[in-house]
């Protein structure tokens, strides 16, 4: 029986539900008084709910890690990066968080290169190659 290799894409993968993971777990365990943009986000919503969109993804991610489709894990790494950009800069807008728009761009940054990395082939030839 033959043993996938992870490869290249699949390790950023791994790195990527990693984050989702401990995303999850930081919303989880946010301490009263919230700091500013988790006090802005729970006025929207239960911080349970956003933990649990960043835990299905780090599912969706971690699931297609040693698949050649991979494009879902990808799509959920990246749209997930983006949206939460988005509330960034939306609880910035709204004074939520003076710092927002720091932090949507780091979020954006973190986004495209996901996307970058989805477009690449894994090397062929080597342990990093899956086939």
């Amino acid at each position: 029986m033959r043993i996938p290799a992870l490869g290249r894409r699949g390790a950023a993968l791994g790195v990527l539900a990693a984050l989702d993971v401990i995303m999850a777990t930081r919303l989880l365990t946010v301490d009263q008084p919230y700091p500013e943009f988790y006090s802005w986000l729970a006025g929207l919503m239960p911080l349970w709910v956003p933990a649990l969109v960043w835990a299905c993804a780090a599912i969706v991610i971690g699931s297609q890690i040693l698949g050649r489709r991979d494009t879902a894990a990808w799509t959920a790494a990246v749209v997930l990066k983006e949206i939460w950009a988005a509330l960034h800069i939306l609880a910035w807008l709204c004074g939520g968080n003076p710092d927002g728009w720091t932090s949507a761009a780091l979020w954006t940054a973190l986004a495209a290169l996901a996307a970058v990395i989805a477009g690449w082939a894994d090397h062929q030839g080597g342990p990093w190659t899956r086939s």
